[in-house]
C-alpha cells in the first residue's frame, strides 16, 4: 500500500484568494484507486496530488493525526465560521458526540465549543431522547 496526500483547491473564506487545503492521506495500491476512494464517499472534488514516500512524510502524518484527535490543536487557529464549517463537515452525529467528549476532558475553556456543538446536533439531529 502507498500513502497518497489529498488536497482540495478552494477560495479562502478569510482572503477571498485560491488556496490549497489539506485534506488528509489516503492509503491505496496505486492513484485510480485514492482517487476512486474519494469518489465512492461522495467528495469528488478532492484531488489526490501525490504520493508520500519520506519517511518524514509518516512522521508527519502521525503529528498531523494527532493534532487533528487533540481539541485544542483543532481550535486554535480557528475563528466561529471556521468551526461551524468544521462542524457542518464533520463524520455524522457519532464524530460530534466523540468530540463533545474530547472537548470536554480538555477543561472549561473549551466549554463553549462543547455548548456550541451540542446546539449543532440538536438542531441538524433532533434530541436523541426523541428516538
Amino acid at each position: 500500500m502507498n500513502i497518497y496526500t489529498a488536497m482540495v483547491y478552494a477560495k479562502s473564506p478569510r482572503t477571498g484568494l485560491d488556496t490549497n487545503y489539506f485534506v488528509g492521506y489516503v492509503s491505496a495500491s496505486n492513484l485510480e484507486e485514492a482517487i476512486r476512494s474519494y469518489e465512492e464517499d461522495n467528495m469528488p472534488w478532492v484531488t489526490v496530488i501525490a504520493e508520500a514516500k519520506e519517511i518524514d512524510v509518516v512522521k508527519d502524518i502521525k503529528k498531523e493525526y494527532t493534532d487533528t484527535i487533540n481539541p485544542r490543536e483543532i481550535v486554535k487557529d480557528m475563528n466561529y465560521d471556521d468551526f461551524m464549517d468544521w462542524l457542518s463537515i464533520s463524520e455524522g452525529r457519532d464524530y460530534i458526540e466523540s468530540a463533545i467528549k474530547a472537548f470536554s476532558k480538555e477543561g472549561d475553556d473549551l466549554l463553549d465549543y462543547v455548548l456550541i456543538m451540542k446546539q449543532f446536533l440538536k438542531d441538524k439531529y433532533g434530541d436523541r431522547s426523541e428516538e
